[in-house]
């Protein structure tokens, strides 16, 4: 230990627990942040516009568009330009709002 009683192994010290992060993220994302996320998982600006705009209608933006597409892909075991097409024209949305525990058609408040 150090003079001041303190350990100095960095190991030994407390990691701050990341949720106040995840709540900011949830809280503070936008539709223009979660497109840019879909576009650099490879989905068109058409294709990432449709799916936030679907994220929004159903209330789970603050999970993180590419999260739900990501989810959804993983609930199907495909990948996650194969459950695209589905989103887009609203098929799939009844999958990840069960899995998010929230109401398909609504905001889920």
């Amino acid at each position: 230990t150090a003079r001041c009683g303190c350990s100095r192994d960095p190991r030994a010290a407390r990691r701050p627990s990341p949720r106040p992060l995840v709540d900011l993220a949830s809280t503070h994302t936008s539709p223009s942040v979660e497109r840019s996320v879909l576009l650099r998982m490879g989905f068109s600006s058409l294709e990432a516009r449709a799916i936030v705009e679907k994220c929004v209608e159903k209330g789970l933006l603050g999970k993180g568009a590419g999260h739900v597409v990501w989810r959804l892909a993983a609930i199907r075991g495909c990948g996650v330009r194969e459950v695209e097409p589905g989103l887009a024209a609203g098929r799939g949305w009844n999958e990840v709002a069960e899995y998010f525990g929230r109401r398909a058609g609504g905001s889920g408040r």
